[in-house]
């Protein structure tokens, strides 16, 4: 509540993104290897959907994703909430949090305050296994329950955090280290065989699978061609304002071309140059793919190389 109504005196309900940051800034959660954007993608994995603001559930969610992603190496998540859970103590105890005197509430402070972690049953515990105890819901309301009640209601879970907990309500901390679409601990040598619908291997796209038949015809027609150093010079100059395409070279970027290599000088003119486009070009086509592009080069060495197409070769690639 504290920072629900942070800028906003009236409101104890929804907590905005801005304010999220702030909590786990001053609880000391934002660290090098916790960061502001990891941050932000669990305020975004909590909030739902259309929101621009989370309710306290949904913030108790991003608790627990926060707490999963931060202490990967925690035997289970409720290892990681409760070391979550004593890095926000800490915080508050030392009187970090939201420390602006019109923003206090007495309901945060005994909200807050029921989060207790001890070894006997009051204070801080010793170790890293030091349980929590679950405190009253009074105080709040007993619809409300403790900061630890919510984030630890299995009911609440979603996703993999509800796979850890089957029909006894107990923690599998051995479960699904394998193949987790079928809850099984195979050994999965073919990531395909477990692939959500939708993550398959790549569709090729209509020019995509062109611009792979132009290489075909390229390599099988101009096999003396280092294809390997050229075909990067291709996609080079077809990316030339339209950073998407790597497919079709246009008469502009062909020109453009032969005039970064040199080749556009002496014998050959840059009229030259459009009407070898021309030959080339496919009719009724706008722009040559790659395979047009390789015979260019032969076109292009007949009238400034009298047909030395390795003397073209070499100059194809600017410098």
């Amino acid at each position: 509540m504290r920072y629900t109504s942070f800028g906003d005196k009236t409101n104890f309900e929804l907590l905005d993104s801005k304010s999220f940051l702030k909590f786990c800034k001053e609880s000391g959660i934002v660290t090098k290897t916790w960061t502001v954007t990891d941050v932000d993608l669990a305020y975004t994995k909590a909030k739902g959907k259309g929101e621009k603001r989370i309710r306290y559930d949904e913030f108790c969610e991003a608790l627990i994703i926060t707490a999963a992603g931060k202490y990967k190496t925690a035997p289970t998540v409720d290892d990681g909430v409760k070391a979550l859970l004593r890095v926000i103590m800490d915080a508050f105890q030392a009187g970090q949090l939201c420390t602006s005197s019109s923003t206090r509430s007495d309901a945060a402070d005994a909200d807050v305050s029921r989060l207790q972690i001890s070894d006997s049953g009051s204070g801080m515990g010793s170790g890293p296994s030091a349980p929590i105890r679950r405190a009253s819901s009074s105080g709040m309301g007993s619809s409300a329950g403790s900061t630890f009640d919510r984030l630890n209601d299995e009911s609440t879970f979603t996703g993999q955090y509800r796979e850890r907990f089957e029909g006894d309500k107990t923690t599998n901390t051995t479960a699904f280290i394998g193949n987790t679409n079928t809850k099984t601990n195979e050994k999965v040598d073919d990531i395909s065989q477990v692939l959500r619908p939708g993550k398959g291997p790549e569709v090729l796209t209509p020019a995509r699978k062109k611009a792979l038949t132009a290489l075909q015809a390229a390599q099988s027609n101009y096999p003396e061609l280092d294809h390997d150093t050229l075909q990067p010079v291709f996609i080079r100059y077809c990316m030339f304002g339209d950073k998407n395409n790597q497919e079709l070279l246009d008469s502009k970027n062909f020109l453009k071309w032969g005039k970064d290599t040199g080749l556009v000088s002496g014998r050959l003119t840059t009229t030259d140059m459009d009407l070898i486009y021309t030959k080339v070009k496919q009719k009724g086509e706008r722009r040559i793919n790659y395979s047009e592009w390789c015979a260019s080069l032969y076109l292009i060495a007949d009238k400034k190389c009298a047909g030395d197409i390795q003397s073209v070769v070499a100059s194809a690639v600017p410098q």
